[in-house]
């Protein structure tokens, strides 16, 4: 039985319920016995009323999680037909990618220049050897200078891929920064958490029209680099994640999300005609 059917199966046993604590007849039952039918009556429909307001919100979710799918494979159908097609120039990025919170992969390569820079000729050594060890503390005092160094607000276009349940502290997404013009992806993933409530009732209206999880949004945020050092982790590896820095060094991050809107909204209310009858 499907959700929906088992809703409105809910809502039918109500109303007999319902139609039952009327009518039922008094005439052949003491007093205390027809109190007693009543509150089973009235208990068996609270329990049916609970019932019935589960199954909504199973459907409210279940139709949830397929917009989400469904604009997951979207995304992935439109992925799979630009990558069959060969690449003949290089990809198109309008923004200015020196400049390390432009993107996440910027951030990644400032993060990589810096320690080239730091570490580029000093020695490792060995397991065991003192050198290593001096080494590693030197990295660990390098990744809190540069989370310190390079925490601030951001401002990037972005694709929402996934949500997940609300928290007391908030809602986490997960999500793709992208080229505001030619939608090239710039760098992985990352978390974004929302915690205000303003900005979670924005969240719910973009997912009730349908456009969260298709339309690209502009956010501004606050980036908290954490990058960390890791005395067990030398190479790159064989999955690369979390995304490898150099030697004992690892890359993540996280965005408090304080504004997010639809990019194409904003691109027309800038436009100069906009501004011009404005």
């Amino acid at each position: 039985m499907t959700s929906s059917h088992r809703a409105i199966r809910v809502s039918a046993m109500l109303m007999i319920l319902a139609a039952a604590v009327l009518t039922a007849p008094a005439a052949a039952q003491s007093d205390s016995a027809l109190r007693r039918e009543n509150d089973a009556l009235r208990a068996r429909a609270g329990e049916l009323e609970a019932e019935l307001a589960a199954a909504q919100k199973m459907i409210q979710d279940l139709e949830k999680t397929i917009a989400r799918l469904e604009a997951q494979v979207d995304r992935l159908s439109r992925r799979s037909s630009s990558s069959e097609t060969p690449k003949l120039e290089p990809e198109k990025v309008t923004i200015d990618e020196s400049i390390p919170d432009a993107s996440p992969r910027a951030l990644l390569r400032a993060m990589k220049e810096s320690y080239a820079e730091q570490f580029g000729d000093m020695e490792i050594g060995p397991v065991g050897d003192r050198k290593r060890d001096v080494y590693v503390r030197a990295v660990r005092k390098w990744a809190t200078q540069v989370n310190r160094e390079h925490r601030g607000p951001v401002n990037w276009t972005v694709l929402v891929i996934d949500a997940q349940p609300p928290t007391t502290r908030g809602v986490m997404l997960n999500m793709q920064a992208v080229d505001p013009e030619t939608d090239v992806e710039l760098g992985d993933p990352f978390p974004v958490l929302v915690s205000s409530r303003t900005l979670i009732r924005r969240l719910e209206a973009l997912e009730a029209d349908g456009s969260l999880f298709k339309e690209k949004l502009e956010l501004k945020g606050v980036l908290t680099p954490d990058v960390r050092a890791n005395a067990n982790r030398e190479s790159e590896g064989t999955f690369n994640n979390p995304r490898f820095i150099g030697p004992f060094a690892e890359f993540a991050f996280g965005i408090e999300g304080q504004s997010l809107r639809p990019a194409d909204k904003i691109k027309q209310d800038e436009s100069p005609t906009t501004r011009n009858a404005s």
